[in-house]
């Protein structure tokens, strides 16, 4: 009866071997800016028919980019850490980060680059609006033509170099502020989202001058 101890530990010490390959797999979620920085296209619109692995997009405006005004749209591979919030559906409103990927358009960071619209808002599920300690999450959420709006300034005000770090790593990289002092200063001014997103690039990243 000894034996079984024994057998027991070298068992459950196989499985923690194992788990972290498998159960303890996390999706690296790319930082609202980067994204934005990253996607070819940013658009606004909604579903308009469902096939198998894509879906058909009519796009109200673009954000970033210019294209058709309805493109067909690759879902993304759902697992374990990544589902998407409901099944894609006619008449779903969302706010897509685009990759081109030869002729087909992806999602960027997976369902992190399909934001749901509810009620004219965008709720960014990833992002802490104000972080107090000890309290619970509160994510972001704003008014679509902030978002947009916000988005637009965004893009025109900064840019993250092609050559520029892992996006996936924490360590300080620098973006290219290719606007004016005057712009930057409007950026920052317009709205309580674009102050929030100013506060972000000017902490996270080294700003250096076009």
């Amino acid at each position: 009866m000894k034996a079984l101890p024994v057998l027991l530990t070298t068992v459950l010490l196989g499985l923690l071997l194992f788990l972290p390959a498998t159960a303890w797999a996390k999706k690296m979620t790319l930082p609202l800016e980067a994204m934005a920085w990253q996607a070819d296209y940013i658009v606004v619109g909604e579903i308009v028919a469902v096939q198998a692995r894509t879906y058909q997009f009519h796009v109200a405006e673009y954000v970033k980019g210019s294209s058709r005004p309805t493109v067909t749209v690759q879902q993304f591979e759902e697992w374990t850490c990544d589902v998407r919030y409901a099944k894609a559906a006619k008449g779903q409103r969302l706010v897509l980060f685009l990759k081109q990927h030869g002729v087909a358009l992806e999602l960027l960071n997976g369902s992190t680059g399909e934001r749901p619209i509810f009620h004219n808002r965008v709720t960014l599920d990833t992002e802490a609006y104000a972080f107090r300690p000890g309290q619970p999450f509160v994510p972001y959420a704003i008014d679509l033509p902030e978002f947009t709006n916000g988005i637009k300034r965004l893009v025109r005000c900064f840019v993250m170099p092609a050559a520029a770090e892992d996006p996936y790593s924490f360590t300080p990289r620098a973006v290219v502020q290719r606007a004016s002092a005057d712009e930057v200063r409007a950026f920052r001014a317009a709205s309580k989202f674009t102050g929030w997103l100013y506060e972000r690039i000017t902490t996270r990243y080294t700003v250096a001058k076009r």
